[in-house]
């Protein structure tokens, strides 16, 4: 499983979104973020 696998999949939760933190491409979860 890739992180775009985990990304298309957590994206159809509702209040995740997706971006960069720290230069690394990150999901973020209302205030809480996990990252590759």
């Amino acid at each position: 499983m890739t992180f775009d696998d985990v990304r298309k999949f957590a994206l159809t939760w509702p209040e995740v979104d997706d971006g960069t933190s720290y230069g690394r491409p990150a999901l973020k979860v209302m205030r809480v973020s996990a990252r590759d």
